[in-house]
């Protein structure tokens, strides 16, 4: 699997530690977006001390980065994990979906962060969004490239067709979480995949 950038952020920074602060994080992010929130928003949110967040990151420009890297590291490691030994191609695109839909549901508020501020991120060789979601469309482009062998979709450009899957399935998941509608597992996932795999055109009678 690909891995991000590794930036120089944690410092001694465990595993428990990590975590409280990225559901912190991710919440005042997807409340506040980029802009407007403080990092003194961010450690109350976590119960931590100002100081111990600014220990471990430098800006608050760091702080964010560190969310979007361990938000899609997480999401690259469930969907892998999903799709992990399925032989058949189609069976590996619909569990692709339905991975992706899971994890956007369970983590709505990263998923705000991810799909709405990750292309506002400054333009730096080291983060660019194609490097910060690089673990999960290295996942995404394994199931895809088995899929195309197998003639269970096109052969059309690799990295178009990756962005193409990430983006129908990231904007259906961004609207449900965006409006604080209910999120529609069920219908989503079955949508997606007829869709991804065969269009929206009905056949000529």
């Amino acid at each position: 699997m690909a891995t991000a950038p590794n930036i120089d952020r944690e410092r001694g920074l465990s595993d428990e530690l990590a975590d409280q602060i990225f559901e912190a994080a991710m919440r005042v992010f997807a409340e506040r977006g980029f802009a407007r929130a403080k990092v003194e928003e961010v450690a109350e949110a976590a119960g931590l001390a100002r100081a111990t967040i600014y220990y471990h990151f430098r800006t608050k420009r760091d702080l964010y980065v560190f969310l979007l890297q361990r938000g899609i590291e997480q999401m690259a490691v469930h969907v892998e994990t999903e799709v992990a030994g399925i032989e058949d191609g189609r069976e590996a695109v619909e569990r692709l979906v339905a991975a992706h839909v899971d994890f956007f549901d369970r983590y709505q508020a990263f998923t705000q962060v991810v799909l709405l501020e990750t292309w506002r991120i400054d333009p730096e060789a080291d983060i660019t969004p194609e490097r910060i979601l690089a673990p999960d469309l290295a996942v995404v482009g394994q199931v895809l490239q088995k899929a195309r062998n197998e003639g269970v979709v096109k052969k059309l450009d690799s990295g178009v067709l990756v962005s193409s899957f990430f983006g129908l399935v990231a904007a259906a998941a961004i609207y449900f979480a965006s409006y604080r509608t209910e999120f529609p597992h069920a219908r989503m996932k079955k949508a997606l995949v007829e869709i991804f795999l065969h269009g929206v055109l009905r056949e000529a009678d």
